[in-house]
């Protein structure tokens, strides 16, 4: 009569325990992280520059769902914020040179952002990043266009390290070589939940 009473409890705990087992790995990234991608020094390297960028940054958006699907998304404001600093820098780089030909620093800006289709950089950046499913276990994030990924499914794998609300992008695996382009210099990201 005693097993007829506790048997639903013990099953009713069994279940509670395997959810629990089940979903803390993806829970841990549920929700919306941040982090500021700087690209400055990948810019050093432009001739004519007096002195190396700073503070080349756009800020890079994950937000992954608890039903296993992300977005990446980035701030559009931050990129525009982006491309103006970088007119700056093309400017200061190609100065010498224009003054040479009669053109001043304000004008070769101008002809610059004339130049410039600011809403078509954030479009291709955008179009750039991937959405879909995700998956996390032992500090690797799956990546897929597929419900579910897993290590052999996923298109892109994410090596990150996750600790309370930082999580830092380590290295990026991709199918595509594009994406591990963009990537290069600027790993470990560190992104924070917001």
């Amino acid at each position: 009569m005693k097993f007829r009473r506790i048997l639903p409890v013990v099953l009713t705990f069994i279940i509670i325990l395997s959810l629990i087992g089940c979903s803390t790995q993806s829970t841990v990234l549920t929700g919306e992280w941040k982090g500021t991608v700087d690209i400055s020094a990948q810019l050093t390297q432009i001739p004519g520059l007096q002195k190396p960028p700073e503070d080349i940054t756009f800020d890079l958006i994950f937000v992954f769902g608890d039903d296993g699907s992300f977005e990446a998304i980035i701030d559009q404001y931050s990129v525009k914020l982006m491309v103006d600093k970088l007119l700056d820098v093309v400017t200061e780089a190609l100065s010498e040179t224009a003054k040479e030909k009669g053109v001043s620093d304000q004008e070769l800006r101008t002809i610059l952002e004339s130049a410039v289709d600011t809403d078509e950089i954030v479009a291709s950046v955008q179009d750039s990043l991937q959405n879909g499913y995700y998956q996390y276990a032992d500090g690797v994030i799956y990546l897929s266009a597929q419900p579910n990924p897993t290590a052999e499914t996923a298109q892109e794998h994410l090596q990150v390290t996750v600790s309370g609300d930082t999580l830092i992008l380590e290295q990026i695996i991709s199918d595509s070589f594009q994406h591990e382009q963009i990537l290069i210099g600027i790993l470990p990201l560190t992104m924070e939940k917001q």
